[in-house]
């Protein structure tokens, strides 16, 4: 094997485990409240980004800057597509939630090349490349009750963890949104 091969292969198993760690931050790693899917696989909801705090985890000289990769800002709005049930359970509680649909959110379109359902309230995870060749995988939720029947959901809160394979760099970005169910 020579040294770029040894270099993507590492670069591949950095985005496998910047993926899985971020997936265990989002998810029950850290025995997370127990947020109710209020919702049918189908349904379609609006985010719309109110408020966005950044943190960068790793050296603050990093390029690209994990906290810009993808650029969410006050204003911008996507939509994501209620996916599968899931069964959160343990001694203390038994929750059963819906992840988002696997399919790449609006705002990581041209980044992003695949997600897969995350075991968290419209979670998912994804992975791609950015602009400098490098893995990135980022893992996202709602950390807020979608209220069966509930039409607008605000303020809502919505995480998402992003993590740079080739400067082993992330970043933790918290979003107050507004969350509207869109009519079938």
């Amino acid at each position: 094997m020579n040294s770029s091969n040894i270099r993507a292969s590492v670069s591949r198993l950095a985005i496998i485990l910047g993926g899985l760690a971020a997936l265990c931050l989002v998810s029950s790693c850290h025995n997370s409240p127990c947020y109710v899917a209020g919702f049918n696989e189908g349904e379609r909801f609006q985010f719309t980004i109110v408020d966005a705090q950044k943190t960068l985890l790793g050296r603050s000289d990093v390029m690209p800057d994990p906290c810009s990769i993808l650029p969410l800002v006050p204003g911008d709005s996507f939509t994501l597509v209620a996916g599968q049930s899931y069964f959160n359970g343990g001694a203390d509680r038994d929750c059963v939630g819906r992840s988002a649909a696997p399919e790449i959110p609006s705002f990581a379109a041209g980044l992003v090349t695949s997600c897969t359902a995350g075991d968290v309230v419209l979670g998912l995870q994804c992975t791609g490349e950015t602009s400098t060749a490098c893995g990135l995988s980022f893992g996202m939720n709602v950390m807020t009750n979608i209220p069966s029947g509930a039409s607008t959901i605000t303020p809502a809160r919505l995480y998402i963890g992003v993590h740079d394979g080739c400067t082993g760099a992330g970043c933790d970005q918290y979003y107050v949104v507004r969350i509207d169910r869109l009519r079938p």
